[in-house]
């Protein structure tokens, strides 16, 4: 029975983990709504609509990697097995993977 109570850390890990997910996943119908903006404007004003988008695009990656890298470096001290220690280690790293895979697939689709 003790195997259905999760440790509070890594409870506190699971929510960060899927927070930080879903924050980062949020970027692709943000990325697809920008570009579908843009491309309703006339080239006077795409210059400022460009600046805009990029700016909002910049601030929305960097919170998404601050998010990420703040999930990254979550310290654990559970005495498991070698691999539930492994299986933790690269349950971390899933919001940083999901923020290099949007990275990848938003610069092939500007691009």
């Amino acid at each position: 029975m003790k195997y259905f109570w999760l440790n509070h850390q890594v409870y506190q890990l699971h929510w960060q983990v899927l927070k930080n997910s879903l924050l980062t996943l949020l970027l692709l119908p943000l990325i697809n709504l920008g570009y579908q903006f843009i491309q309703q404007f006339h080239m006077a004003d795409q210059i400022v609509v460009y600046f805009y988008a990029l700016s909002f695009a910049t601030v929305a990656f960097v919170l998404a990697f601050y998010g990420a890298l703040k999930t990254l470096h979550t310290g654990l001290t559970l005495a498991t097995s070698q691999l539930g220690q492994y299986l933790l280690y690269v349950y971390r790293h899933l919001p940083m993977l999901c923020l290099a895979g949007i990275m990848v697939y938003f610069s092939l689709y500007l691009f």
